[in-house]
Order: structure tokens, then sequence, then C-alpha cells
């Protein structure tokens, strides 16, 4: 059976105000961090969940996709990446 591609794009819904944004994942940490400066929302990964991408995407983040569930839990590092996406703004800045 051949392995399925990973996906790197993914649809997150603010859970506030239900706007959709398709993000590009990073392969090499978990986003901890996803802030809609539209509404006001800082999202971070809900209890259980090791990104804001496995909480509030459509896809998971690539670590789980690859290696299953267990794949990243925990592993959220210190230096976790933050994204900040401005209203309209079609280009997300990472800090």
């Amino acid at each position: 059976m051949p392995e399925a591609a990973i996906t790197l794009r993914s649809t997150i819904t603010c859970p506030r105000c239900g706007h959709q944004a398709t993000e590009t994942m990073l392969t090499d940490a978990c986003q901890y961090f996803y802030d809609r400066q539209g509404c006001g929302a800082l999202l971070e990964p809900k209890a259980g969940d090791c990104c804001v991408y496995c909480s509030y995407g459509d896809k998971p983040c690539p670590p789980i996709q690859e290696n299953g569930v267990k794949a990243c839990r925990g592993a959220v590092s210190p230096t976790a990446t933050y994204l900040r996406l401005g209203a309209g703004s079609p280009n997300p800045t990472v800090s």
C-alpha cells in the first residue's frame, strides 16, 4: 500500500469569529500560537494537542500525519513559533 502524501497546507478556523485562513504548516517545529488580529483571538492548542493545526485546522500537523497521534504530543518547545496574521493580510509574519 503506498504511503499517503504529507499535506503542508491547513485551514484554521477561529473558534471565536469563525474566520478561516489557509496556512502553510512548518515541518520542523510545532506552531503553538496563532494570532487572529481581526477579532483579537490568540489561539493556543487545546489540551492534549501539540499545535494550533491539530486543534483548529482541517489537517493535523506534518509529524502527526506522518507518524500518528502520539508523534508530537508534549513535544512543544519553548521556542515554538508564533504566527501573526494581520486582518486582510495575505502574508503572515513569523517571529
